[in-house]
């Protein structure tokens, strides 16, 4: 084991994805997971860890709480591109109008800017039990991300494609 973590006053749910960049000599290691912290919330958000000695050691890089009336931040995947720039995809779980249901949302880290932002949101039809989730992210040959999963209550499979770096999908 070269990495072991619990969030403080919580423990660590389950490991999700791993992701790896070379930054001329330095290869850094992404991991991203879902935890729970029990205080204040006991809300599940996403964990990024860093290491940038090719997987030694590990630390805290990124936290993704879900926002906009959301409960839980779950099941994230992750793409980094060529230029080092990481893609979360994932379900937000909302409580809207006491309704249970998943919404679909991609992260976007910018390594030039070192920032992160909400790209793209798949909102459900709203209605109980509704959800729209992310399953796989990918990078194709010419740099477009692609994120699949599937659509509102029907379970409709889609595919979500950004050819400009998630400014449009």
């Amino acid at each position: 084991t070269t990495d072991s973590y619990a969030l403080p006053q919580g423990i660590l749910q389950e490991g999700f994805d791993i992701g790896f960049y070379e930054d001329g000599p330095v290869q850094e290691v992404y991991t991203v997971s879902h935890g729970v912290r029990s205080f204040p919330f006991n809300q599940y958000r996403w964990v990024v860890r860093k290491s940038i000695d090719g997987g030694t050691t590990f630390a805290p890089f990124h936290e993704f709480f879900a926002t906009l009336g959301s409960r839980d931040a779950l099941n994230p995947k992750m793409h980094i591109d060529s230029e080092g720039n990481i893609y979360l995809t994932g379900t937000a779980q909302t409580d809207v109008a006491d309704l249970n249901q998943y919404t679909w949302v991609t992260e976007k880290y910018t390594r030039a800017t070192d920032s992160w932002a909400i790209v793209d949101r798949v909102a459900t039809d709203g209605v109980e039990s509704d959800e729209s989730r992310p399953y796989a992210i990918s990078e194709g040959v010419d740099g477009t991300i692609f994120v699949a999963g599937v659509k509102n209550i029907n379970r409709e499979w889609i595919v979500r494609a950004s050819n400009d770096g998630g400014v449009t999908w």
